[in-house]
């Protein structure tokens, strides 16, 4: 089995709070990042956060993550299997707008 790294080049917007969950967010709120990414530590801590003490009074919210590939030919009839490490609460995964999977938990 050939493991292959997909930490570089992905897109990541936060989520506004209507906006729908599987609607991109425009390309001008949209910043590169290499995984693991942490958006919430980047951004600030108030008291009146929801997370409140137990969630060290970051924000929350839902981030959106993007990464675009070419399959390489060699990969045509064979099984290929994707593997996220750390990825927190309530996570969906979608390939061409296929549904992959979900992970409920943190």
């Amino acid at each position: 089995m050939q493991k292959i790294s997909f930490n570089l080049d992905w897109q990541f917007a936060l989520a506004k709070p209507a906006s729908v969950l599987w609607t991109e967010p425009p390309e001008a709120d949209r910043q590169a990042v290499s995984l693991p990414h942490d958006w919430s530590i980047g951004l600030e801590r108030a008291a009146d956060n929801p997370s409140s003490n137990s969630g060290g009074y970051f924000p929350m919210g839902r981030g959106w993550y993007r990464k675009s590939f070419e399959a390489p030919e060699k990969w045509r009839g064979k099984k290929v299997f994707v593997e996220f490490e750390g990825v927190y609460m309530n996570a969906e995964v979608r390939l061409n707008e296929n549904f992959l999977g979900r992970h409920p938990y943190g």
